[in-house]
């Protein structure tokens, strides 16, 4: 049986649909994140955005050149997800959230830089408020594609 356009524009790498779904996705997790941020006090919008210690970027820390280079990375994790799904040949909520937790890891590398206080001593107020976010992100992103 011949599976739908739905499922095949689905699980197509290449898809039109991943440039909305990075750019939704990624706009709702720095939205979510920025309110947080304002909400709980830690700094998680410094941590997605910041550029100062990039060296090349540094010289343009401009929010809106952090907000382009946020949306640039939710497009290429858009594309990674969409590849992903397309050769498992599965797509769930629940490998969405799974890949919104994979991609929060990704605090390990950023915090100790943009906002080095959440470290030491560890946050882990801010570090789950991060993962919750990026599971949020992850079940976006799988229901924009």
């Amino acid at each position: 049986m011949a599976k739908s356009q739905k499922q095949k524009r689905k699980q197509n790498p290449s898809n039109p649909r991943i440039l909305p779904a990075g750019l939704g996705s990624g706009l709702f997790l720095g939205l979510a994140l920025t309110l947080a941020s304002r909400v709980s006090g830690y700094p998680l919008d410094t941590v997605l955005l910041d550029l100062s210690y990039v060296p090349v970027l540094s010289n343009f820390n401009t929010l809106f050149v952090q907000w382009a280079a946020h949306l640039l990375v939710a497009l290429v994790a858009a594309w990674v997800y969409a590849k992903l799904t397309a050769r498992l040949d599965v797509r769930s909520r629940r490998l969405g959230l799974v890949y919104g937790v994979l991609v929060s890891s990704i605090y390990f590398v950023l915090a100790p830089q943009a906002a080095p206080e959440l470290m030491t001593p560890f946050s882990w107020e801010a570090y789950l408020l991060w993962v919750a976010f990026h599971m949020l992100y992850g079940i976006v992103l799988e229901k924009l594609l």
